[in-house]
């Protein structure tokens, strides 16, 4: 069994890497401790707990957090780090959680969140996910915690690579291709739809976009060619249920994810989960992507339009408004290929079983029981 583990899984990705590994034949599950804006039955396993401690409100210090909590560190000889701490509601769901860790051949620790294994058994393997920002922003010390425990980090987009973490290994999002089917209809009739549903429009560069949007409308032969799509409002009043999502995209031409390069102060600008599920529906992707000469050489050709400034946003907006709609649905159905290639379930399952070593760590543990 391998193990995804975190407190919120962000984009999925503790359940999506499960369902990849299960596609490939290996046994894998996804836990955590509060859920996400998704159908129960497809996001990680929620187990219900009383938080007793909360670093990001500071209300206790590390000195008052259960023995436990402590005990795992100085275990491992760990510097003394803010730690989340809790109690299980119910009794069997803690000993459910804890025969799940017992059981696993590796643990992977997911969205760089060490916190959540201080409480039950220790797996005989770690592994660990960095990917976002808590990553993006304390590389150094979330190195200082994970490199000695883990034996191999996984790393979900390209600014998060080289930043020092052990053994690294590029895994970008796999999705469910069989479920998410294309739409190549040109629902807007002669007109192409041009898409962008930021979850969190700052982060995600909307303003630009939409800067590039309205100078497109105020050109003469553009303005008849398209119609512009968009979400309402801020984070979080942005937000609609990962299926409604799916709805609202899926009639799109075109789909921006994002333009912004840089967050917090750190190198950001690359794509997403967004991008394989529009580029799945049958969508051309296009988006900041600082990582596209990397990705050639780890993956392949990439169909997405990259955009890294407005000025090249335009461009490539004004080159496919520019298509026929033959060329266009070429280029739809290339984006929809390329996803069930090299992103799909069984494709990335490939990849993360030969990353995590799992045929290797099997022989091991089959070794040690016998």
């Amino acid at each position: 069994m391998i193990v995804f583990l975190a407190m919120k899984d962000q984009a999925n990705m503790g359940y999506l890497f499960s369902q990849c590994l299960k596609a490939v034949g290996v046994e894998a599950c996804a836990i955590g401790f509060r859920p996400i804006n998704r159908d129960k039955e497809k996001q990680a396993r929620i187990y219900k707990v009383n938080w007793l401690d909360d670093p990001v409100s500071k209300r206790n210090k590390l000195e008052e957090t259960k023995d436990i909590s402590r005990g795992f560190v100085a275990h491992y000889g760990l510097p003394p780090f803010p730690l989340w701490t809790y109690r299980f509601d119910k009794e069997e769901e803690y000993q459910e959680f804890s025969q799940i860790i017992k059981d696993a051949w590796i643990v992977v620790w997911m969205h760089s969140q060490f916190q959540q294994i201080i409480h039950g058994p220790r797996a005989k393997n770690y592994a660990v996910f960095h990917g976002g920002s808590w990553y993006r922003n304390n590389p150094q010390k979330m190195n200082e915690i994970f490199n000695r425990l883990v034996n191999v980090s996984l790393i979900q987009t390209g600014d998060l690579l080289d930043l020092g973490a052990k053994n690294e290994k590029w895994i970008l999002p796999g999705i469910d291709t069989d479920a998410i089917q294309p739409h190549y209809s040109f629902a807007g009739g002669e007109k192409i739809i041009i898409g962008h549903f930021p979850s969190k429009p700052a982060i995600k560069g909307t303003e630009a976009i939409n800067e590039v949007i309205t100078m497109l409308k105020e050109s003469r032969g553009l303005a008849d060619r398209f119609e512009y799509r968009t979400s309402e409002g801020d984070y979080p009043e942005c937000l609609v249920p990962w299926e409604e999502n799916l709805q609202r995209m899926a009639p799109c031409d075109i789909y921006i994810e994002g333009l912004n390069l840089q967050l917090n102060g750190k190198p950001y600008g690359e794509w997403g989960v967004t991008t394989l599920e529009a580029a799945a529906l049958g969508c051309v992707p296009v988006s900041h992507f600082l990582s596209a000469e990397r990705y050639k050489k780890d993956y392949g050709e990439c169909p997405v339009y990259v955009a890294n400034t407005k000025g090249q946003l335009a461009m490539q907006l004004i080159m496919l408004l520019s298509m026929s709609q033959e060329k266009l649905l070429r280029e739809k159905m290339l984006a929809r290929r390329w996803v069930q290639m090299q992103h799909s379930y069984t494709a990335t399952g490939w990849r993360l079983k030969e990353a995590l070593g799992i045929d290797d760590w099997r022989l091991m543990i089959e070794k040690e029981v016998a």
